[in-house]
């Protein structure tokens, strides 16, 4: 994981690579485990949450949320990179 994170640091795709990567198992339109995450481009899914903020949803992704792990599992990604992954999403 180091290695692509350290490959896609400061690119414009970056954010998408790392949700790619890390995210899509929980959070794709047809995930591969389905816990209730919200969906990828999915504008309802997102709506409720984009109102408390960036800061609250990055909060959420540092700490874990329901099912999700701290970090959304990307232990190796720094605030930054989580940051461009949610606003990828």
């Amino acid at each position: 994981p180091q290695q692509l994170l350290d490959s896609t640091r400061g690119t414009k795709k970056e954010g998408e690579v790392i949700v790619e990567k890390f995210c899509a198992s929980c959070h794709a339109v047809n995930p591969l485990i389905e816990l209730g995450a919200p969906k990828i481009q999915q504008i309802a899914d997102w709506q409720d949450r984009v109102t408390q903020g960036l800061k609250r949803l990055l909060e959420h992704t540092e700490e874990g949320i329901g099912a999700m792990p701290a970090r959304g599992g990307c232990f190796e990604c720094t605030d930054e990179q989580l940051r461009l992954a949610i606003l990828a999403m």
